[in-house]
């Protein structure tokens, strides 16, 4: 029998169970002690705002709760607690209509599987978004996916353990925040787009798996980061690709699909990557081990004033890289920046100088800096220096020689600073005075034509 509601629905206890279809225009449920009214059969239409609240939940447990072509349907003002249960059969946007979800405080939607390992899923030919809490807890997110403007959890099951799955075709659109502490598949062709104003934030050592047939992608332009677990998450088949910002601030983020950079920033904070590196564009910062190579045409830049890059693989500079170093000290990796190549290196593109610290007024003719070090002979040059000639500092004060390849005095399995000159005060002073002189005579000759 199809069940029409466009009023209230109370269960005090137990379950009223919807198992012919029907329709739900902007209802309203009630709940105590538990008590579920479950869409469990065929198809429940869904038009308006529709809400609950109270100790209980609306569960989707069978059939296809949609909001049909041209309709803009939602769940949301849930209070006190009630939540969306979504255990088994679909809700989403059917094609043409858009599904919504708002459920905020201690309200959420919650994507699991049932006891008798029926699976929910969310999404469908349409449009379903979320603006809410969303517990992703097991189950399927499918047809043409979600788009989260909201709360995303992906956390560890409560029944069984189907797998989070992103289905075939399936896209998470993300502007609000993911958070992960378990693991996530996605299936042929199921795509992650982290928009410029969206959050994933991985706080464990879960996984990412391409499942079945490729292609998987991952496209972040807002902010990718592991923020927790010591150990390695994996990211098995997906290529990622990014224009934003990944930031590993512990244990290690592991690319086994590939990864990308355009633009953007790929951020060592206290953290480790794995896997090569393709990075025609963006920037390479911070402190911490690269365990693959690196092909980069942007800038690395070690560090934070200074530090030490350690790659375990090849080192690739493009003719648009640039190499950032900073000298402050006299200490590799804490006093002045440094790169080790466990691997091959072939030198290009340009290499900039800048002091920092004050060290500018430290600094020793005699100390040499060894910015670049590989396992074996360097290859490729600087486009802005060569070996053995004089470069100077991004502010154009002072400058180093610059060391490096098969003629260099240092070995040619190193970029080696050396010979600093800086300025003297007195000089610094004289040519001040100077220009200050120059200046006031041509001032005088400017008033006496004038008279």
């Amino acid at each position: 029998v199809a069940f029409n509601n466009t009023g209230t629905v109370e269960v005090d206890s137990g379950t009223m169970s919807f198992q012919g279809g029907g329709s739900s225009a902007s209802g309203q449920y009630i709940f105590s002690n538990g008590g579920r009214a479950q869409f469990a059969g065929r198809t429940f239409d869904v038009t308006g705002s529709n809400s609950a609240g109270g100790n209980g939940a609306v569960e989707v447990s069978g059939g296809f709760v949609r909001a049909a072509s041209g309709v803009n349907a939602s769940f949301g003002n849930f209070t006190n607690g009630a939540n969306l249960v979504v255990d088994g059969g679909s809700i989403g946007g059917d094609a043409g209509g858009t599904m919504s979800f708002n459920l905020t405080g201690a309200s959420s939607v919650k994507l699991t599987v049932a006891s008798n390992s029926q699976i929910g899923t969310v999404g469908g030919p349409g449009t379903t978004i979320n603006t809410g809490n969303f517990r992703w807890l097991d189950g399927i997110i499918g047809g043409t996916g979600l788009n989260n403007t909201g709360t995303l959890n992906i956390v560890p099951p409560t029944v069984g353990n189907y797998g989070k799955t992103l289905a075939a075709g399936a896209t998470l659109n993300n502007s609000g925040t993911v958070t992960m502490t378990d693991s996530l598949y996605l299936y042929t062709g199921a795509t992650i787009n982290n928009q410029a104003a969206g959050v994933v934030d991985v706080q464990s050592d879960s996984t990412i798996t391409g499942a079945s047939n490729g292609p998987w992608t991952i496209n972040n332009a807002g902010l990718w980061r592991k923020s927790a677990g010591s150990g390695q998450t994996n990211i098995y088949g997906v290529a990622f690709n990014n224009t934003g910002t990944v930031e590993v601030d512990s244990g290690t983020m592991s690319f086994q699909g590939g990864y990308n950079q355009t633009a953007g920033t790929l951020l060592l904070t206290g953290g480790n990557v794995a896997g090569n590196l393709n990075l025609p564009g963006g920037s390479l910062r911070g402190t911490g081990t690269i365990n693959g190579s690196v092909t980069n045409g942007g800038t690395i830049s070690p560090g934070f004033s200074p530090g030490a890059l350690v790659i375990n693989g090849n080192l690739s500079l493009l003719n648009s890289s640039n190499l950032a170093i900073e000298i402050g000290g006299l200490a590799p990796g804490l006093g002045y920046d440094s790169v080790t190549v466990n691997g091959l290196g072939s030198l290009a593109g340009t290499l900039t100088l800048t002091f920092t610290n004050g060290f500018e007024s430290q600094v020793l003719s005699s100390d040499i800096f060894a910015v670049v070090t590989a396992t074996s002979a360097l290859s490729g040059s600087f486009s802005n220096v060569a070996n053995g000639t004089r470069l100077y500092t991004a502010d154009g004060r002072d400058s180093f020689v610059v060391n490096y390849g098969v003629n260099s005095l240092f070995g040619s399995n190193q970029v080696v600073l050396s010979q600093a000159q800086t300025p003297e005060p007195t000089s610094v002073c004289l040519l001040t005075l100077g220009l200050c002189s120059l200046l006031l005579r041509r001032r005088r000759k400017h008033a006496l034509s004038t008279e």
